[in-house]
């Protein structure tokens, strides 16, 4: 993947506060990977000010990692810092080819090194990401489900098109992205609060600016667990970031003139599929729900979408939402 000698082909970033048990299990799956011989790995694991425990482990295993195939390097935070900020500072000294952004409490599959590595994947020298499937666990590790994509090589348009409309799945950490171009879009840097949106305005990023692989393979595990910020409901948070998200697609329409559209589509019909079910799980209250409805509504009138489809698929997307709340506030 990397032409460049001396060059690591693949950065894994850890970002990780405080979840001890988690990280170790997470950095176990990368080291103990067949990776192979010719291939270099960076490992860089940004300790955001755990008081855990988590610094006296970090320290002991740079020593035990040095040199050889896979290199491990540590940055100890000094004080707390938003999530993204911690995100940017592996993102700032990864030198690989390619980066992935692992979080802390997600796992490498046992084959994932096979995966990423075969000689169909790495005969690809200009894609902007890959994709690969992946497994969603639960805090204990057991599989919740699976998700699989069509393995081929999609123009950037074409595969943010099925990502918007679901045809595609993914999850943050199944994305591979290519190093220089996430950092040219400077996604990191921006004030996406506690990270949210900030893995689709990546990815839209990489679309706009290549070829997408997507393997079929799952590759990852992504846990899901009672920490998880999207575990639990924030209206206004969620209306916020959706905004922040849709404004940081306006900056990239001299590339695509409608990746606005798309984006505007992504982030409300995503928050139509998620208000409906905090509303079956009964996550938020009558007043929220209302709420909801008015504001999202409001979003959807104050972007001039350039494509009548779209909109009338939101809109017709928007009623059944309204009569799911309003089917919910009966009762």
């Amino acid at each position: 993947m990397s032409d460049i000698a001396d060059t690591p082909d693949l950065t894994i970033g850890i970002p990780t506060i405080n979840r001890l048990d988690y990280l170790k299990e997470c950095f176990l799956s990368c080291v103990n990977q067949k990776w192979p011989d010719n291939k270099k790995i960076e490992i860089i694991i940004s300790n955001n000010s755990s008081n855990d425990g988590t610094e006296e482990f970090l320290n002991n295993i740079v020593k035990s990692y040095a040199g050889g195939t896979v290199s491990v390097k540590v940055l100890h935070q000094s004080t707390v810092i938003p999530m993204i900020e911690n995100w940017n500072a592996c993102l700032t000294e990864s030198k690989g080819s390619y980066f992935l952004l692992l979080s802390d409490d997600d796992v490498l599959c046992e084959g994932f090194s096979d995966g990423l590595f075969r000689d169909d994947v790495t005969s690809h020298k200009n894609i902007a990401g890959i994709l690969t499937g992946f497994d969603v666990i639960d805090g204990a590790g057991c599989e919740i489900r699976t998700s699989k994509n069509k393995s081929g090589l999609y123009s950037g348009r074409e595969f943010y098109k099925k990502l918007v409309v679901r045809e595609l799945r993914y999850v943050f950490c199944g994305f591979i992205f290519k190093t220089d171009i996430l950092k040219g879009g400077q996604v990191f840097e921006r004030e996406f609060e506690k990270g949210m949106m900030a893995d689709g305005a990546a990815i839209m990023n990489s679309a706009v600016n290549g070829d997408i692989l997507v393997l079929e393979e799952k590759l990852v595990q992504y846990r899901v667990h009672d920490n998880n910020n999207s575990k639990y409901p924030d209206i206004k948070l969620n209306i916020r970031t959706r905004e922040f998200f849709i404004d940081y697609s306006k900056t990239l329409e001299n590339k695509w003139a409608d990746v606005c559209d798309w984006t505007v589509y992504w982030c409300l019909d995503g928050y139509f599929y998620q208000a409906g079910h905090w509303v079956l799980k009964k996550k938020i209250t009558s007043v929220e729900i209302r709420t909801l409805i008015s504001d999202m509504n409001e979003k959807l009138m104050s972007h001039e979408m350039k494509s009548i489809s779209l909109y009338r698929r939101l809109m017709l997307k928007s009623k059944k939402m309204i009569m799911l709340a309003s089917s919910f506030l009966i009762k």
